[in-house]
């Protein structure tokens, strides 16, 4: 079987008054980039943050400061947010179903991608509660996360989901690595001293 696809790519296009959102793909065939399956015109004008979806679902999340829309060749499904800017996200799911998102505030919140087999059937997002400012957020394993923050301390925590309700408890509370920095040349100048 040849493979004409290297790869897709989206791009969000800003011009003065509105964005879009727009795929292109690598041509094996031609060597350079071609139009891809789909475009998105009028996107939020916070519009910022494309998250790629993995197969099987594949497509896009384009997270804006009011909406959030999911994107593919065959599908588009967008819901409203409550205004803000969303700074990181992590993938909780290998499947690409559910997202954690840290917005500028320090709410984390779960976006939930609803489908049946393949096919997106909507979005659900739901506030789970506040961290520090995260700038990345790592799935680690076994339903814990790692919530680095370069504004305060960073987090470690384990998410879950009990009778229809999701829930994130926090375990430990990391120093942010230019505390442990101060505080180990401290504790080695107390030890010259000595």
């Amino acid at each position: 079987m040849e493979v004409d696809v290297l790869n897709s790519y989206g791009i969000i296009l800003d011009n003065k008054d509105a964005r879009h959102s727009k795929t292109y793909e690598v041509s094996l065939k031609d060597k350079d980039f071609v139009e891809g399956p789909w475009s998105q015109n009028n996107l939020d004008n916070g519009a910022d943050l494309l998250i790629p979806i993995p197969p099987p679902l594949c497509g896009v999340l384009i997270i804006g400061e009011e909406t959030i829309v999911y994107c593919s060749a065959n599908a588009f499904k967008a819901i409203p947010i409550k205004p803000s800017i969303t700074k990181a996200y992590g993938r909780v799911d290998p499947d690409g179903s559910r997202y954690l998102l840290g917005d500028h505030t320090g709410l984390l919140s779960l976006l939930v991608i609803t489908h049946e087999k393949e096919k997106v059937t909507g979005l659900k997002i739901e506030p789970l509660g506040e961290i520090s400012i995260a700038s990345t957020i790592l799935n680690l394993d076994n339903a814990f996360v790692y919530l680095g923050s370069s504004y305060g301390d960073s987090q470690a925590g384990e998410h879950g989901f009990i009778m229809n309700r999701n829930y994130l408890r926090s375990h430990s509370c990391l120093l942010r690595l230019a505390e442990l920095v101060f505080i180990m040349e401290h504790f080695f100048l107390l030890l010259e001293e000595d």
